[in-house]
This record gives structure tokens, sequence and C-alpha cells, in this order.
């Protein structure tokens, strides 16, 4: 019994000598593989393109020194830059490969009146040399505002616009002509709109809405229009009417 033990494990040692060079093989070959990988320079142009009629210069240099800038591969994260002015200006060395660059700045606020995000991506391959990638920073909130015709005056009064998702809501008092901006839960891809109000007999209006599947760097604007019936009887019809716009934007 003792001499069999023995031998079985001589067979067993010298199985696994026999499979060290086999896997100091493959490892070997492995690494000549990343070898042949190479290695690239990689620049990255940062812009972020911010609404003209609402980010003054002050506003815009803010947003620039919060730009977060992360770089990742399938691995994970690679490199990140706080500011874009922190972001090499001689190139970044990465080895060859398929990687992601992508930026955010701003406040992501469920409804604001001032606050703005944004965020870019942009996918890019390293092989060998330079690599030049244009990173823009686009607005990713939806934003709307209400527009009433003069007409509307002789319809109500106290009137107010209030428009809303799950997650927040912004409310314009009369002729309030700002600009609401929204970033959009998960949960909820509308945009509700409530206009309130009293007619000419003192009585309380409700008028309700959704505009729904709203898009990023849309701005959705209410116009509220009053048209007097030509009947005899009096009254008239209360319309609103959604225009959908892409957002003018400049780097």
């Amino acid at each position: 019994l003792c001499s069999t033990i023995s031998v079985m494990k001589k067979i067993l040692f010298y199985g696994a000598l026999l499979a060290m060079p086999v896997i100091t093989l493959l490892s070997s070959c492995s690494e000549e593989k990343d070898d042949f990988r190479g290695e690239g320079r990689v620049f990255i142009n940062t812009a972020i393109s911010s609404d003209v009629k609402v980010v003054s210069r002050d506003a815009s240099e803010d947003l620039a020194s919060s730009c977060i800038v992360w770089i990742s591969s399938e691995k994970g994260l690679v490199r990140k830059y706080e500011g874009i002015n922190n972001v090499p200006a001689d190139g970044i060395k990465l080895v060859g490969g398929r990687y992601i660059a992508e930026a955010w700045a701003g406040d992501s606020v469920s409804a604001s009146w001032d606050a703005r995000y944004y965020k870019g991506r942009q996918e890019f391959t390293v092989t060998s040399g330079d690599v030049t990638v244009n990173l823009q920073c686009k607005i990713a909130n939806v934003l709307a505002s209400v527009k009433y015709a003069a007409s509307v005056d002789d319809a109500l009064s106290e009137y107010k616009m209030t428009v809303s998702h799950d997650r927040g809501s912004l409310t314009f008092e009369g002729k309030d002509s700002r600009v609401g901006s929204f970033m959009m839960p998960s949960t909820d891809k509308n945009l509700a709109w409530k206009l309130e109000g009293k007619d000419f007999k003192g009585n309380a209006f409700v008028k309700e809405g959704v505009i729904e599947n709203v898009q990023p760097a849309h701005q959705y604007v209410l116009n509220v229009q009053y048209t007097p019936s030509s009947s005899s009887s009096g009254g008239g019809y209360l319309t609103i009417e959604v225009d959908d716009t892409e957002v003018v934007i400049k780097d």
C-alpha cells in the first residue's frame, strides 16, 4: 500500500512540472501580444455648448472650471480630470485600444430657473501616433417657457402656468418670460402643464395637458391664445399650442 501511494505522488509531481512550462509559455505569449498593441498620444478638445441667451461669459468660465472629463476603456476608468484647463495640452499617452471620452458640467437639478447641465460622449480608438478627440458637451436639460397672446387678458386674470414632471415643478406667474430647465427622471418622459386663473365672471379656470416624450436640448414653448366667439352669446376659445425647437447653442 505504501509503495502504491509513493508512485502516485511521483506521477502528480511530474505532471505539475510538465504543466509549468506550458503556463510560462502562455504567459509569455500574452505579454508579447500586449507589447504589440502600440501606444498613442490623445489630444482632447472639450467644448461646452451653452444657450446664447442665458449664459454669460462668467458663467461659461465657471462651467469650464467645474467640467469633469473621464476617459475609460473596457476595463474601467483610465484617466480623470477636473476642469478643462487640467486636461494635458501636450496630449495623453494611452496604449492601443478602444476608449470612451465623457464630460459633465453644470448642475443636474430636477427643475430650475438658472441651473443648466451639460454632458458629452465620444468613442475613439488609439493605435499609434496622435489622435484628436473633439468632445462637445451639449445641454442635457429640457427647457420650457410660456407666451401669452394679448387677447388672453380679455378672458383670464390672475393666471399662472405650472410645468412639472415626477421630480419637480416650476410655476410661471402671469406673463413670466423666463425659461425653465428640467432634468428628466428615468421614471417620467413627459412634461405636464396646468393653466390656472379666473375667468371674466370671477370663476376658477383650470386647463391641463401633457407634452409627451420630451427631448434634451429642446425648448418647448406653450403658446396660450384666446379667440372670442363670433356668436351673440359671447365667450370664446382658449387654446394652448406647443412649439418644439432645438436649443440655439454657442461654444
